[in-house]
């Protein structure tokens, strides 16, 4: 899916910018991402953002080390999501940020030619549905951007079998 912000941005944006979070699904980010990039000849880089979850509290002897162990695991999603651009030719640059997603990627996003996200969704209907951070985002879009879903096996994943709904006057239930 791409959203196109109304008003363009003009010149000065430097680079295509894929969000990531360590699901298979952003690596089609990643892909789309690397793809952009190269055709626009601009740079590329990923960023994965990360919040210390709220009941942590700094009071606890422990925090500093929990805290630090909890970057350390963020920053292994991002560079697991470098070592799979390189692994298909392309050099981005890696960014890790702490804060809330949607409201970091959109930050970013102003400065960015393209900003990729991917949608978790999975199942027929719920292809239909965006994330939570794919859809703050495109409420206000900073620029471009495309939503990457999940990669399709087979065309079945798509189609609702005949026998698992019944429609009556545009009322959809769980087949008896």
């Amino acid at each position: 899916m791409a959203v196109i912000p109304s008003t363009s941005a003009g010149d000065g944006r430097a680079s295509v910018v894929a969000g990531v979070d360590g699901s298979d699904a952003s690596l089609g980010a990643v892909d789309l991402a690397a793809s952009e990039a190269k055709r626009l000849g601009l740079p590329f880089e990923i960023i994965h953002v990360w919040l210390v979850p709220r009941s942590w509290s700094p009071l606890v002897g422990e925090y500093a080390n929990d805290v630090n162990a909890y970057e350390k695991m963020h920053r292994e999603v991002l560079n697991a999501a470098l070592e799979y651009a390189q692994s298909i030719q392309s050099e981005p640059r890696g960014r890790l940020e702490t804060g809330v997603a949607s409201e970091v990627l959109a930050e970013v996003g102003r400065n960015a030619a393209v900003l990729v996200l991917a949608s978790h969704s999975s199942g027929a209907f719920s292809r239909f549905l965006l994330g939570s951070v794919s859809h703050e985002v495109i409420l206000d879009p900073p620029a471009p951007v495309l939503v990457v879903t999940p990669y399709v096996d087979q065309v079945e994943d798509l189609v609702f079998d005949d026998d698992d709904f019944e429609v009556d006057l545009g009322e959809v239930r769980p087949a008896e």
